[in-house]
């Protein structure tokens, strides 16, 4: 599937405070304006008992993590692609717990399990998960921008990296940089979701 999206303008750059208030404000619009794509579930998605836990992770990431917990010690999830997958889940609604070493502990788990694999899907969303959690942004970037250009132009694999990208970039006061990788992964995202809808 080909997805182009709109162009828009580019914005300058702000200095000083200014660039500090941009960020948040920006930060806050797009927070909200992503309140809706944010929920959807990213590539590879969690199957089975994991499904339904997969929107939650971003919903109500307290409910879920618990709920994972409560899963963790069962025979099926210590199959490695049940564990990655469980680990991903896990990975997503720490952050959004603000829980960062947990994010992180949960993300190395998920890649140990999958051994020397580090191109499949769940490997990709795991190595994302991973890259958010970085010591350094320039890290960050670096892993995250490799991810992009193994997921190609799928568009919901695409806009999930992307979301993450901008993020990143927000946090580094790159605000036409954010911006252009936010818009972009909102557009992708949206776009899935009207798909899966029709």
């Amino acid at each position: 599937m080909q997805f182009t999206t709109c162009s828009y303008p580019v914005l300058g750059r702000p200095a000083g405070l200014w660039t500090a208030v941009s960020a948040r404000v920006v930060g806050l619009v797009l927070g909200l304006f992503f309140s809706n794509a944010a929920q959807a579930a990213c590539w590879a998605s969690a199957t089975g008992r994991l499904a339904s836990l997969e929107a939650l992770a971003f919903r109500a990431p307290a409910q879920a993590l618990q709920r994972l917990q409560a899963l963790e010690g069962e025979p099926e999830f210590k199959a490695p692609g049940q564990r990655a997958a469980w680990s991903v889940l896990a990975a997503d609604a720490a952050r959004q717990l603000g829980q960062d070493s947990a994010s992180r502990a949960y993300a190395d788990a998920g890649l140990a399990t999958l051994g020397a694999d580090r191109q499949s899907d769940l490997a990709l969303r795991l190595r994302a998960a991973r890259a958010m959690q970085m010591d350094t942004t320039a890290g960050a970037l670096t892993e995250i921008g490799a991810v992009l250009q193994a997921v190609g132009e799928r568009p919901l694999a695409r806009g999930c990296v992307l979301r993450d990208r901008g993020w990143l970039r927000l946090g580094t006061q790159d605000l036409e940089g954010a911006l252009a990788d936010l818009i972009q992964a909102q557009a992708l995202l949206v776009w899935c979701l009207v798909l899966e809808g029709t």
